[in-house]
């Protein structure tokens, strides 16, 4: 887990919980997580700031158009999708950017860790799911 700004412990709190329930393992990243349509062998969302997370993807297999849906998860949310403002990819595994409530997959390869940085609309205290779907 990423080192996480100390007057925001409780956001650190929701994540850990987060994980837990999205791998079943502690958070600690076992294989084959089922993640909307698309089984993913590893997701992490980390928060790096006011608004801004980063997102580690690994999928078993090249996905060339998909996307990716962020929604509230945890005890006082009911899923409801978050809104992206931006969406950029942090390396050369993967071509995204925002589109509504949802980050725009393209030649996303498989195998390998992809790392892009996204953005919501809206600074609340979330704890984000992820769901990735295959077009």
């Amino acid at each position: 887990m990423s080192t996480v700004f100390n007057n925001h412990a409780d956001r650190f709190n929701d994540a850990i919980h987060y994980h837990k329930i999205l791998t079943g393992d502690g958070g600690h990243g076992g294989g084959g997580k089922k993640s909307g349509g698309v089984r993913c062998d590893k997701i992490r969302v980390i928060k790096l700031g006011e608004k801004i997370y980063r997102l580690i993807l690994r999928v078993p297999r090249k996905i060339l158009n998909g996307r990716i849906e962020i929604s509230a998860v945890g005890e006082s949310n009911t899923g409801e999708k978050l809104f992206i403002a931006r969406a950029t990819s942090d390396d050369s595994n993967s071509q995204v950017f925002a589109f509504g409530d949802k980050i725009i997959l393209k030649n996303l390869r498989g195998k390998i860790d992809a790392r892009m940085t996204f953005e919501l609309q809206e600074d609340k205290n979330y704890a984000p799911g992820v769901a990735v779907y295959e077009n």
